[in-house]
């Protein structure tokens, strides 16, 4: 009986460890294939002269495209477990897409659809080393989003996108960690989104933004009892 019992355990071990590798594996593909949207977006020749380029090999080798190159080249790393790994690390390449003033409205959004699959796969969590400074990090770029060269459709397009993921970000499990000027700095900045959105988008905008207050809302109230005073009312 105990070796019918033992055989079933290392059964069940090697079932476990095949989904996990399967999980691993899927984030990587998910990474590498965000990376290489957003600098196929970045490379169109279109968009080029953003970044005053010539059209040789060499000249795609801006600061952004760098960094996403050097992410790529991390990604399919065998040793891995996503959850284990700071992910300021994978964020960064991204958020740095969306805070420049460079790229245009479809490189933002694309890098925006980024951000939305790492926080809606979960790829860290509470429990992950960084999983604070990471989560702050996206409310921190998110925020800070600029669109500077870019037309009144692109920037509805983003703008909604924008509102996704600050709902992703509320109800992700890292978003206990926010603090409260975070969580503020959010709700505004879903005001402000609110105030440009298009007539053609109106009721999605307001059907999303609504979520997210209520998102905003349930972190707030479970954050009681470590809110600060001036936060209550201005709540």
């Amino acid at each position: 009986m105990d070796n019918v019992e033992d055989f079933m355990h290392v059964v069940e071990n090697k079932k476990g460890a095949t989904k996990s590798k399967r999980r691993q594996l899927g984030l990587s593909c998910m990474l590498n294939t965000e990376v290489s949207a957003v600098i196929a977006v970045v490379r169109r020749p279109d968009c080029i002269h953003l970044y005053n380029l010539s059209n040789s090999e060499e000249a795609y080798d801006s600061s952004l495209i760098s960094s996403l190159r050097s992410l790529r080249s991390l990604i399919f790393n065998p040793q891995q477990e996503w959850r284990t790994i700071d992910p300021t690390i994978y964020l960064t390449p991204f958020l740095d897409v969306i805070i420049s003033d460079d790229v245009p409205a479809a490189a933002t959004g694309v890098a925006l659809s980024a951000v939305l699959k790492i926080l809606k796969f979960e790829v860290f969590d509470e429990k992950t080393p960084g999983a604070k400074e990471g989560i702050e990090s996206v409310v921190s770029g998110i925020t800070s989003c600029r669109l500077e060269k870019t037309d009144p459709v692109s920037e509805d397009a983003v703008m909604m996108k924008i509102l996704q993921v600050l709902t992703g970000i509320m109800n992700h499990r890292a978003s206990d960690l926010l603090s409260d000027q975070s969580v503020c700095t959010l709700i505004n900045t879903c005001f402000q989104v609110d105030q440009h959105k298009d007539t053609l988008f109106c009721w999605f905008f307001s059907f999303i933004t609504d979520v997210l207050f209520h998102s905003c809302k349930f972190l707030v109230f479970i954050r009681d009892k470590s809110i600060s005073s001036s936060y209550k009312l201005i709540l």
